[in-house]
This record gives C-alpha cells, structure tokens and sequence, in this order.
C-alpha cells in the first residue's frame, strides 16, 4: 500500500478485485485507512456486502527512519502507525511501569517470554 499525504493509494486494486466474489450492485468498504465506518455514515449506508482490511504495516512506514520502527536504523523510538497518536513507543518504554509493559508484551505481541523482557528493560 502507498500511502500520500494520508491518503491511501490501493497499488493492487486490479488483483484484489479480480480475486473478490463482488456481487455488481453490492457495497463494499475498503476499510485500509480505517475511514470506512466515517463513509459509510456519511453515504446512509446501513448494509454492506463485503470489507476488506489490509492490517499491517507499509513498507513506506517501516523504511521512513523518523518513524522509528526499524531496530537497524539509530533513530528515535516512536513506532505510532498514525501520527496524528500523540504517545510514542520511546515514553512508554521509559515511563510505564515494569509490569504494564509485560502486560503489553504479552497481550498484544502475545509474546511468552513479556516478564523477561520487561525486567531486561526496567532493570
């Protein structure tokens, strides 16, 4: 996915439509950028025939050093998907306490091992 100025640019719109079951009158919400549900009201939609969700990173984010998601690049530890979000990774891996970070590790990383590496971080 590309994006521009927030504005998500679909680079696989001709494969994705050719692989989806579309009915030729159905609605269908890309819900990529997560604006679909603002539309979607705005439309008076109240039924919908399909989503599609593109749910991880771009390349674009995870190349671009300032965003600090690369752990090869020395640059500030932010990791925000949307820079609007005003905490960055670097204030929650300085200020939260050692157990809300292994609550974070484990819960949303599902990584088994949180504990230990929360320790390895506070101590």
């Amino acid at each position: 996915m590309a994006m521009d100025s927030g504005v998500h640019i679909p680079v696989m719109l001709k494969e994705v439509l050719d692989y989806l079951n579309l009915k030729k009158e159905g609605i269908y919400i890309d819900c990529t950028f997560g604006k679909g549900e603002e539309y979607l009201k705005e439309m008076g939609v109240q039924e919908i025939d399909g989503i599609l969700f593109d749910l991880g990173l771009s390349s674009d984010q995870l190349a671009e050093e300032r965003r600090g998601f690369s752990y090869r690049l020395n640059s500030p530890l932010d990791m925000r998907i949307s820079e609007e979000t005003k905490l960055r990774a670097e204030e929650i891996i300085n200020n939260y306490p050692c157990e809300k970070l292994a609550d974070i590790f484990y819960h949303y990383g599902e990584e088994r091992k949180a504990r230990a590496i929360a320790r390895k971080i506070c101590y």
